[in-house]
């Protein structure tokens, strides 16, 4: 079970409140509509952090360009739009789950007048605040033949760590990037669980 959904049309700040539940772009999963400015606002019970993942096959929205300059996913940490970037999304590829060590989260979805798409589903959850290990340089890489060909923790220029593993299997490890006090985390491992559950 993964909570109560919250679809409808295109809100403004809308609150997102309960220990789980799942958030959808407008018409999903039909094409969403032009010139879309959506946000929402994700908070789970004191005590506990936000983590937010998505499915590999409810994650389409239209890209024309690496840096999302079109139609775009944005989430912050905290309550407003002011909040730590932890990342700007488009494509086709979801991004791994998004763990944020606080108990708010913030989205925001905007699509332009040019093209649309199918648009995007995740599912948000409280789980217990987790013990990181900070990067500490600018690329950390590991190896091990029996889960991953590469497993590495680039800043990527915001506030997130990127793992890349091979396709076929992930490294059961984490990696964190410090900044400001505030760790940002994206667990491998938990892609491959949360896949497995999520629909």
């Amino acid at each position: 079970m993964y909570g109560p959904f919250f679809p409808g049309p295109c809100p403004t700040n809308r609150k997102l409140s309960g220990k789980s539940g799942t958030i959808q772009s407008p018409n999903f999963p039909n094409n969403y509509e032009a010139e879309h400015d959506c946000s929402w606002i994700i908070s789970v019970p004191r005590g506990n952090h936000v983590l937010l993942s998505f499915n590999r096959t409810d994650f389409h929205i239209h890209s024309c360009n690496k840096i999302c300059d079109c139609d775009f996913l944005e989430v912050r940490a905290g309550t407003t739009a002011g909040g730590m970037l932890l990342g700007k999304f488009c494509g086709s590829d979801p991004p791994s789950p998004i763990y944020v060590n606080g108990s708010d989260m913030w989205l925001r979805f905007v699509s332009n007048k040019l093209s649309n798409n199918k648009g995007f589903r995740a599912k948000f959850e409280a789980i217990r605040p987790l013990k990181a290990v900070p990067c500490r340089a600018k690329t950390l890489s590991h190896s091990s033949a029996s889960a991953c060909e590469a497993h590495s923790c680039k800043a990527r220029g915001d506030d997130t760590c990127e793992v890349s593993c091979c396709a076929e299997d992930y490294c059961n490890k984490s990696t964190t990037q410090m900044v400001s006090g505030t760790m940002v985390f994206i667990l491998s491992a938990l892609a491959v669980l949360i896949g497995q559950m999520f629909y």
